[in-house]
């Protein structure tokens, strides 16, 4: 029976050379430690090759360490991080500095030359002065060009020009020509919308002062009327200038203070309308001359109870174009020798409507209103000719009416529409 075969052991290395050992051995001399089936004298031979490449390692480490007698350090990585004393700069960099910037009134052709400070070389001084001397960096404000300013300018002229505002001087004044003479030149589009706005205003101004009655002024004249049944009551008159584009408010204010009468209990008529403090003699049409009444509000009332009127009729309602609301006279107040009939008061009238075409007005009536009374106050509402009312009828479901008839004998309520036929248009 054959002997066991050891186990091949492992090549040791030397503990002074990592990098020397089995590392560097050839594949073909690792495998032959793996290849079963070796006779004795194989192995002795593998054993003799062993010995005589250890005893080659232990030689190269003795000479090593002839040279140097401290031990070997290992190799470290290199860090990412560069330590130690930085390089010195190189000597281009040493050279002297040259200070290129004057100020003052020094010559701009010298050149100083700073002998005393390198590049490189700060002191604590020279830091403190850099800190002391350093603004706080703000971003400076952005400055529009000249040409976005006027073009700005000029836009804003021409808003100014054709915005609808109270009336003013004829002549834009936005900005003086002194200074568009002293600036750069405009593009020629610019010049000539500049040229147009001011075109416009001009016309624009024109237009409105002769809309307005211009600038001149208006004569007022105030009576205030005393209670009626004081026996010793007069009528005051009071005088005031205003101008035509100028609000009542300062008249009401002096007629109050002059009159003694607060002024929330001060009513002024002009031509039986109520006038307001807000309203201006151009609202009103008064161009020269008014004829005023200044009544204290319960006078006024009483007036109007004597007079059998006890409503008064206000601009606001005046001011209506389409719908125009008017009191037809009886037909006493239109036959001079019919009987009168004033003791017939609101409570006896009531509105209709009256159409014709595309006229459409809105009177008052009586139930004693003649029809030949309201086609005539249809026809002057209408501006129309008198002579277009002569075959001129009321027509009321159909039936149209006799001129003579009375407009109660239609039996028509408040709020009814009737119709005008006839006209000649």
């Amino acid at each position: 029976m054959s002997k066991a075969r050891p186990r091949p052991r492992r090549v040791t290395t030397s503990d002074y050379d990592a990098d020397v050992g089995t590392s560097q051995m050839t594949t073909e001399e690792e495998d032959d430690f793996f290849i079963t089936k070796r006779s004795d004298s194989g192995w002795k031979a593998l054993n003799k090759l062993s010995q005589a490449k250890r005893g080659s390692v232990e030689i190269d480490s003795n000479d090593d360490s002839d040279l140097d007698d401290s031990p070997r350090r290992k190799k470290t990585k290199k860090s990412l991080f560069k330590t130690g004393k930085p390089k010195e700069l190189p000597d281009w960099t040493r050279e002297k500095v040259i200070d290129l910037l004057s100020s003052g009134d020094e010559d701009k052709s010298v050149i100083n030359l700073d002998e005393s400070e390198e590049v490189g070389a700060t002191t604590p001084e020279r830091n403190k002065e850099r800190r002391i001397g350093r603004s706080p960096s703000l971003t400076p404000p952005i400055i529009d060009p000249a040409e976005k300013l006027h073009a700005r300018r000029i836009v804003l002229e021409h808003m100014q020009a054709t915005n609808h505002m109270r009336p003013r001087s004829p002549e834009p004044s936005f900005f003086n020509e002194s200074d568009t003479d002293d600036a750069e030149e405009l593009d020629p589009e610019l010049i000539a919308i500049r040229t147009e706005a001011r075109q416009d205003a001009l016309q624009r101004g024109k237009s409105k002062e002769h809309e307005i009655g211009g600038i001149g002024k208006v004569e007022c004249r105030v009576r205030l009327h005393p209670h009626p049944q004081d026996s010793q009551g007069k009528v005051i008159i009071y005088n005031f200038t205003l101008g035509r584009a100028e609000s009542f408010e300062s008249l009401f204010d002096e007629v109050a203070d002059q009159s003694g009468i607060p002024r929330n209990n001060l009513i002024i008529l002009h031509n039986n309308f109520k006038v307001y403090p807000t309203s201006t003699p151009s609202t009103l049409k008064i161009w020269a001359e008014a004829e005023l009444d200044a009544y204290e509000e319960h006078v006024l009332k009483i007036i109007k109870e004597q007079e059998g009127r006890t409503q008064y009729t206000s601009y606001s309602s005046f001011s209506q174009t389409s719908n125009t609301s008017d009191t037809v006279p009886s037909s006493s107040q239109v036959d001079k020798g019919a009987e009168s009939d004033s003791s017939q008061g609101k409570d006896n009238t009531f509105k209709i409507t009256l159409r014709s075409g595309s006229r459409t007005i809105t009177v008052t009536v009586r139930p004693t209103t003649k029809c030949s009374s309201i086609v005539s106050t249809f026809v002057k509402k209408s501006n129309l000719p008198p002579e277009t009312a002569k075959k001129a009828r009321i027509e009321v479901d159909g039936e149209k009416m006799d001129p003579d008839s009375e407009i109660g004998d239609a039996d028509l309520e408040d709020g009814d529409q009737v119709d005008i036929v006839g006209l000649e248009h």
